[in-house]
């Protein structure tokens, strides 16, 4: 059986209207948006923390920018990155080539582990939208100036 009265109005529309009110229309709606820094993970070196930081503080200036799912998803970009700067610490104490136990020369293998550390460093973050290129190609949800006629 239906109730009377009004029909309820979803909170996107009163958003839209400008009419939202967060006492009345929120109520035990949590944001999904990160608005502020989260401990670093005692896992991250001094490099991978850094990282941390600056994306963190890069990331809560954009309101809405992320969600707190998505926490795991940078603590594996700043790790990708600690092992990246490692690796190129070993690779340019050791040169880019290095003599095998039988003396002939090869790639060091530092190196394949240096790049698939900073491929996976980049994957997400072009996954994150964190790149030039995928930068370009986000577009966040901004509340819109009120026109003249959206009172009608």
């Amino acid at each position: 059986m239906k109730k009377g009265g009004k029909p309820t109005i979803s909170v996107s529309i009163h958003k839209e209207r400008g009419t939202l009110r967060p006492s009345r229309h929120n109520k035990g709606v949590q944001s999904r948006s990160i608005d502020f820094i989260p401990t670093a993970p005692e896992t991250l070196n001094d490099e991978g923390q850094r990282v941390w930081y600056e994306f963190f503080s890069y990331a809560i200036e954009i309101e809405g920018y992320l969600a707190k799912t998505e926490i795991g998803l940078i603590e594996l970009a700043c790790q990708a990155w600690q092992e990246y700067r490692d690796l190129l610490k070993v690779v340019t104490l050791e040169g880019f080539v290095v003599e095998s136990h039988n003396g002939i020369q090869m790639i060091n293998p530092n190196h394949k582990l240096m790049t698939a550390a900073q491929d996976r460093y980049l994957k997400i973050m072009r996954e994150m939208g964190m790149t030039p290129t995928t930068r370009s190609g986000v577009s966040l949800m901004q509340d819109k100036p009120k026109g003249d006629f959206d009172d009608l």
